[in-house]
């Protein structure tokens, strides 16, 4: 039988200071929809390779478009907006053997560090989606007549990037905000305690 230990959070007797609930709010809603649009990307992968598989095999006649989908929309919006909410989530690799040795406000600093670190990362992929998207835009580009691909305009999956892009800034600049208010960043035994209290 698997048995699971929760410690009480040693760097501090006393609980962070609440977050802001508006912000909170704004960020959780935008995560479900990262999460929706991430998966329901996936679930359109998976649907169209087995719609592939089967009209190429069966009926000898691939479908060609699914290639152009699959790549350029779908895998786009998994990748982006998956990444908005994981990053909310905190579902990334992080060893913390080194980083709960140092005191409270290394801590803090460092947590801060790391929260503008990812909001300049998502403001550089505003910018170079942002101008992709433009470029695209105003030269009407979209797919060559007559190709397999369907003919939509090519602005549209470039702009897959910024706009996930906005959205992780904005969480980022609320996980700043919450941070220099005194929280502190989740850590493991914080998420499970949180996921026994809900019931999950």
């Amino acid at each position: 039988m698997t048995e699971t230990i929760l410690h009480v959070d040693e760097r501090t007797m006393t609980p962070p200071p609440p977050r802001d609930t508006a912000l909170v709010r704004v960020e959780k809603a935008i995560s479900s929809v990262c999460a929706a649009i991430a998966g329901f990307s996936l679930v359109g992968i998976t649907v169209l390779t087995v719609a592939e598989v089967i009209s190429r095999n069966l009926a000898s006649t691939p479908l060609g478009w699914n290639v152009a989908i699959v790549e350029q929309y779908l895998m786009m919006a998994m990748a982006f907006f998956g990444a908005v909410t994981a990053y909310y989530a905190g579902a990334h690799i992080a060893v913390a053997t080194v980083y709960d040795r140092f005191p409270e406000p290394v801590r803090r600093a460092l947590t801060l560090l790391a929260h503008a670190i990812v909001l300049a990362c998502f403001v550089l992929l505003v910018w170079a989606g942002t101008g992709a998207a433009w470029f695209s835009f105003r030269l009407d580009e979209a797919p060559v007549p007559g190709m397999a691909e369907l003919p939509l305009p090519t602005w549209w999956w470039k702009a897959i990037m910024p706009v996930a892009s906005i959205l992780g800034a904005f969480i980022a600049l609320c996980e700043i905000w919450h941070t220099l208010r005194g929280g502190h960043v989740p850590d493991q035994d914080d998420t499970i305690q949180a996921e026994l209290s809900e019931g999950v």
